[in-house]
């Protein structure tokens, strides 16, 4: 009975650090996504600056 008792705790311990661990890696995740959507807005701000900057110089030459 003893060693049951035991081994029933340790497989609450194990499945407490496994659903621990889950969490932290999802949480881990969603802060690397979010992240990169950062970059990526960025990204996307950036770009639509040079296109303007592109199409003011392109009116420039044009008229």
């Amino acid at each position: 009975m003893n060693n049951k008792l035991i081994c029933l705790r340790n497989n609450n311990i194990f499945a407490i650090a496994s659903i621990s661990a889950i969490i932290i890696i999802s949480f881990l995740m969603l802060n690397f996504l979010d992240n990169q959507t950062k970059k990526i807005t960025k990204l996307n701000e950036s770009s639509i600056n040079i296109n303007n900057i592109i199409i003011r110089k392109t009116k420039c030459a044009i008229f």
